[in-house]
């Protein structure tokens, strides 16, 4: 999440305030609400959705490129190299420009 914030604050010259949850909190957080065990289809379920995500995204590192790797997962550039791909980069001067379109805006013009 980090190397998010710093390509946009370096493509936009903004500083973006940046709120830290401890590692501490995370799982405190995923033990205190996996022992509530809240039924699957209650709201209060999103507390141990929430922590459980914080913990495998920002601490277990589950979400990083070397892990998906690990698992054998391929990136799209090496079974097709030739594809033409937008580079986080890319994509957020296009947002900074006001030239971004959704995936949404894309797939209707597609339909018309």
């Amino acid at each position: 999440m980090n190397q998010v914030y710093d390509m946009l604050e370096e493509a936009s010259g903004e500083k973006i305030d940046r709120n830290y949850v401890s590692e501490a909190t995370i799982k405190a957080g995923v033990v205190r609400a996996e022992a509530d065990t809240p039924p699957a289809d209650s709201f209060n379920y999103f507390e141990v959705v929430k922590y459980q995500y914080f913990n495998s995204l920002g601490l277990r590192g589950d979400n990083t490129p070397e892990y998906a790797r690990y698992l054998g997962y391929v990136d799209a550039t090496e079974l097709f190299p030739d594809m033409k791909v937008t580079t986080p980069e890319a994509y957020c001067q296009k947002v900074l420009s006001g030239k971004a379109t959704t995936i949404y805006q894309r797939l209707m013009s597609a339909a018309q």
